[in-house]
């Protein structure tokens, strides 16, 4: 029932009230029950219930870092989920390279995934302030396709696209229109 702090061989233990609010082990392995505030942790491995941050987590690295974060049955690498009206689950925003990477080495997975979950939502919305950058890009190195899109399509611009072919015109082949 007691509180303060104590050294004991296994290493530095908090209480307060007779309930451990923090250890830190002789190995450096350390537990916390209230708050912890950095502004750079620098090594090591986060595990928690959740992370709250008052803007924005990030993870960088000298090379792609990989968050592991576990969501429902999917395992994502990095998972964003924005409940703001003008939230963004995911940013990456680059002058060099992609700002979001998505890659996946197994079959029948994608790389990238967007759901919408309220009206008038994107799932996935890119866009390029350059002549020559595409907002959203999809390659497929494997000879399959790069894009599936499983409903309908909305395009907002009259611009020939060179090299689409259409198969069908308002339900119709070629050779209704011959």
């Amino acid at each position: 029932s007691g509180s303060g702090i104590a050294i004991t061989a296994k290493g530095l233990v908090g209480a307060s009230g007779g309930s451990a609010t923090f250890s830190i082990s002789t190995t450096g392995a350390a537990y916390y029950s209230g708050a912890v505030s950095a502004s750079q942790i620098t090594t090591g491995t986060i595990t928690a219930a959740s992370l709250d941050t008052s803007s924005y987590l990030r993870a960088y690295g000298s090379s792609p870092t990989i968050v592991n974060l576990g969501y429902s049955s999917f395992f994502p690498t990095v998972f964003g989920d924005s409940t703001r009206t003008t939230g963004v689950g995911v940013l990456g925003n680059a002058s060099g390279g992609p700002g979001v990477l998505g890659r996946t080495t197994e079959s029948g997975s994608s790389g990238v995934v967007g759901w919408v979950l309220a009206a008038g939502a994107n799932g996935v919305y890119g866009q390029s302030n350059s002549s020559t950058g595409a907002g959203v890009r999809a390659v497929n190195n494997d000879n399959g396709p790069a894009l599936v899109v499983g409903g309908k399509m909305t395009i907002s611009d009259s611009t020939l696209v060179t090299n689409l072919n259409a198969d069908m015109l308002d339900g119709n082949h070629a050779s209704a229109f011959a």
